[in-house]
């Protein structure tokens, strides 16, 4: 269990919530008691580690505290049309794929009318800012060259990704 949880972790998630704690309306001797079936991970006082679980409780009440302290920074913010994000959670899935040592995130089309530059950077209006927009061009054949990535809006907008580019070199 905390070998995953710590998995996700380290993908960004800040929060853990426990959806349900099964009700043991039963003494001790009748175990495991009520479960939710075969439905996630069984977490009660019938289990043989949970007398025991405060450290592991402690240890994620303070790794959520610590990673909440700080800002998420990412180079690229990829559009997928509606529904597609989910989809694209893990780093192979995402097409093109960013290079490494680079981070991203994924939006809906509903983010763009929103966009803004400021110092060159695409800024949302929480104020959560990107180097360039990635726009899959598999799913948009086009539409935004005319509307996005053109000079009036100076929005930096990509289809492709050459694994050789730098955000630091003349392409940036």
């Amino acid at each position: 269990m905390k070998a995953l949880g710590d998995r996700y972790f380290t993908h960004g998630i800040t929060r853990y919530y426990y959806h349900t704690f099964a009700h043991q309306p039963w003494n001790e001797n009748i175990v495991p008691g009520m479960t939710m079936g075969p439905y996630g991970m069984q977490m009660h006082r019938n289990n043989s580690w949970y007398p025991h679980a405060g450290a592991y409780f402690d240890y994620v009440a303070r790794c959520q505290y610590l990673l909440q302290q700080g800002e998420f920074v990412a180079d690229f913010l990829y559009v997928y049309p509606a529904g597609a994000q989910n989809a694209n959670e893990e780093r192979h899935n995402i097409q093109p794929t960013p290079p490494a040592g680079y981070d991203y995130d994924v939006t809906g089309l509903d983010v763009l009318s929103e966009l803004q530059v400021r110092n060159g950077r695409i800024v949302l209006p929480s104020g959560m800012c990107y180097r360039v927009l990635v726009i899959p061009e598999s799913h948009y054949d086009g539409w935004w060259k005319s509307s996005l990535g053109n000079e009036e809006t100076g929005i930096p907008a990509i289809t492709e990704i050459n694994h050789e580019w730098s955000l630091n070199s003349s392409n940036s």
